[in-house]
């Protein structure tokens, strides 16, 4: 598995990509977020009546993500970038755990000190 960390997250996904993920991000749009087997699996949501699902493949050599949802500019989306922020700041499992507990969406359980600053 590959080291996904938030620094190269947002040199993968670009500036403008990266600041729209982590907004989504902070206001707890992130609805779940699994990590199994490689990959990390999570639901968003987006402007759309459902939730935009995203997979993100850590395999070094394929370090990539897929969204349900329209954008085609690039690999990274809001949404997938929301998710992998989810991932990298707390693992998944402990954050998905939380969330599930206390009915709150993930970024409202993602203490405020572990954020990247705006």
């Amino acid at each position: 598995m590959t080291d996904l960390t938030i620094e190269r997250l947002a040199s993968l996904a670009g500036e403008s990509i990266f600041d729209r993920g982590q907004q989504y991000f902070r206001s707890g749009r992130v609805l779940s977020v699994t990590a199994d087997n490689g990959s990390v699996r999570g639901r968003v949501k987006g402007s759309d009546q459902y939730p935009y699902r995203v997979e993100i493949d850590l395999r070094p050599q394929r370090l990539g993500a897929r969204c349900t949802c329209p954008f085609n500019m690039g690999p990274w989306c809001k949404h997938a970038v929301a998710v992998a922020m989810s991932y990298c700041l707390d693992g998944s499992k402990k954050a998905a755990a939380q969330s599930r507990a206390s009915g709150r969406p993930l970024g409202a359980v993602i203490p405020r000190d572990l954020m990247v600053a705006p």
